[in-house]
């Protein structure tokens, strides 16, 4: 499968290594509990300024949560203030959604920037294990025309969906081209997604489809960017993401995934 390539018509290239000057953060929450102490949001949204703040980021951010009240929608009030008091200094958005479909395509609409990061609550960025900043990541998006760049959350192996993973030569960021997309963590370019995948997840079949498997029938894989070129295929360097579930005992909450709470690395 090839890599996901993209150039934005009429839009001046980024260049590798330069200042970026802003990007959209969209955050795709849930009420996924009675209590509001149960909101994974914040810590999602910290980690990622901890790891991309200051010349390792964009010089703007836009942050926007998209939140679907479900199942708890007597809880949402609570659930956006929890929002607002875990991110103190962080000016940001919450738009009420209906779901993780309609919150993809609603950040896909808003966007104001050419590239954006969309993070589900549930992640957290890992800064030791990211030694690229977005500049770096963005810019190889740039050069390379790639429309998706997605972070991991296990050392760089086969196994699951990723098939293969074959390194990409010539990027200064190093990175693997993957078969298939996921909804980890991701940099994706805005333009070719409201221009493409935006009609398909607004279409009939837009649920089924959905933002993973569905995707990578319609156009393909992409690929991800490792720590170190050494430890691309083997497996052997750490991982980009962490666990971060389950909570203890008295803090559970709805939305497990597995066990995990993951971290992420990147994908082209």
């Amino acid at each position: 499968m090839t890599v996901a390539r993209h150039r934005s018509i009429g839009e001046a290239p980024l260049a590798r290594n330069q200042p970026l000057a802003r990007i959209n953060l969209n955050v795709f929450s849930n009420v996924a509990s009675q209590d509001a102490r149960d909101c994974l949001a914040p810590e999602a949204i910290r980690s990622f300024f901890e790891c991309f703040g200051g010349a390792r980021g964009a010089a703007e951010t836009i942050t926007r949560v998209f939140c679907d009240p479900k199942p708890h929608r007597g809880n949402f009030a609570a659930w956006k203030q929890a929002i607002r008091d875990g991110t103190p200094g962080i000016p940001l958005e919450i738009v009420e959604t209906g779901g993780l479909i309609d919150s993809f395509a609603r950040s896909l609409e808003i966007s104001e920037c050419e590239y954006a990061v969309q993070l589900e609550h549930d992640f957290v960025f890992i800064r030791s294990r990211i030694p690229h900043g977005l500049p770096e990541i963005v810019g190889e998006m740039a050069e390379g025309g790639f429309n998706f760049v997605r972070f991991n959350k296990r050392q760089n192996i086969r196994q699951g969906y990723d098939m293969f993973l074959d390194e990409m030569p010539g990027t200064e960021v190093p990175m693997c081209r993957v078969n298939g997309r996921s909804n980890n963590p991701q940099a994706i370019n805005v333009a070719f997604y409201r221009r493409e995948v935006l009609p398909i997840l607004r279409g009939p079949d837009g649920m089924a489809i959905g933002l993973e498997g569905g995707l990578c029938r319609l156009f393909g894989g992409g690929a991800f960017a490792i720590a170190s070129r050494a430890n691309s295929i083997s497996g052997s360097g750490p991982s980009p993401a962490r666990s971060r579930f389950p909570a203890p005992p008295e803090r559970q909450t709805t939305r497990q995934s597995g066990g995990k709470r993951s971290f992420v690395l990147a994908f082209a």
